[in-house]
């Protein structure tokens, strides 16, 4: 019988390295499955917390919980270099991806959100030198802050609370889907460029829908960091918040005391769950099925009557500066204008 060994014909094994002992195999819808069954325990927690209205703080929480959960479940679906929804398992789906809502110019109105201090004192003493001999008597010194603070003019709406205007007594805010996405446009889009879409802009620096999403999952889903401090002290390196700035001044915008970001994943973790459900061929998490939509509430007078609405706020804090007049800090946000 010939020797068929040498034969190129014949499947040839790849030598490895490792142990021969393996991981538990798992394809993507499965994987799919899994981090749905992560997302609904956060939707369940907060349907769990009862129906009708929640005191503000508690509803504020725990969107914020909801929006870390929600980015873990995005990082995993749509941010990752492997993703579970790559453009080929979107098309096994026949998962549509839809472009951001546009906003016409006539719909949108100015706001402001500002601060303001005339003057600052802060009073230095001296008690030791460096060799803490006493210093008799103290030195004192006197730093002088002017007048300074910051104003930032908002064109509301923006992308993910378009339709948060007046309706009869009350104003509304649903952190839902359809006040991001326009569900009903024919348009599909890869992955990329669906993540590619500018969200909002600060002083004309677009921050697209991908850099909101990969800001959330890295300072507050994933990891925990610091993000107090925006500038760059002489002699240190840069944190990774004071390398964008812009992305952390507009991340620090709150409608209703949720964080604009937060909203905006909690809108886009909403809208990819709601897909998969509808889709047969994933398999559904095990139990009962939630899909929370917080809403917030005021009356249409607060919403309409001031340019400086109760509602609207920066949450993040503003640096003291020593000078005679530092001046006030201005920023421009508002959403894109796109043509139909």
């Amino acid at each position: 019988m010939a020797d068929d060994r040498n034969n190129s014909d014949w499947p040839k094994f790849i030598p490895a390295s490792g142990s021969r002992l393996g991981g538990v195999h798992r394809d993507k819808n499965k994987r799919i499955t899994e981090a749905m069954y992560d997302l609904q325990l956060a939707m369940a927690g907060l349907a769990m917390r009862g129906e009708g209205d929640q005191p503000v703080l508690e509803l504020v929480n725990a969107c914020q919980s909801l929006a870390r959960a929600g980015s873990v479940f995005l990082r995993k679906l749509v941010l990752d270099r492997r993703r579970l929804l790559d453009d080929e398992v979107l098309e096994s789906l026949n998962m549509k991806l839809r472009p951001v809502r546009n906003i016409p110019q006539a719909a949108r109105r100015n706001v402001e959100i500002s601060f303001c201090m005339d003057r600052g004192v802060v009073q230095i003493e001296r008690k030791t030198d460096g060799n803490d001999n006493p210093i008799i008597p103290p030195e004192r010194r006197t730093l002088v802050a002017g007048r300074q603070g910051y104003l930032i003019h908002v064109e509301w709406p923006l992308l993910g609370a378009v339709d948060c205007t007046p309706a009869g007594d009350h104003v509304s805010w649903k952190l839902s889907p359809d006040q991001l996405f326009d569900i009903t446009s024919d348009r599909s889009m890869s992955c990329d460029e669906w993540l590619g879409q500018q969200v909002v802009l600060l002083d004309n620096r677009g921050i697209t829908l991908e850099k909101m999403l990969r800001t959330v999952v890295n300072f507050e889903g994933a990891h925990s960091l610091y993000t107090g401090r925006l500038m760059t002290m002489e002699g240190e390196s840069p944190s990774g918040a004071a390398k964008e700035p812009y992305v952390h001044i507009a991340k620090n915008l709150a409608v209703f005391g949720v964080g604009y970001m937060d909203s905006i994943v909690i809108e886009t973790a909403q809208y990819i769950l709601r897909h998969l459900l509808d889709e047969p061929s994933i398999a559904k998490p095990k139990g009962g099925i939630y899909l929370a939509t917080p809403v917030f509430q005021c009356p249409s007078t607060d919403y309409a009557v001031s340019n400086r609405p109760a509602w609207l706020r920066y949450r993040g804090g503003v640096a003291i500066a020593f000078g005679r007049n530092p001046g006030i800090v201005r920023h421009n946000i508002r959403a894109p204008t796109r043509r139909n």
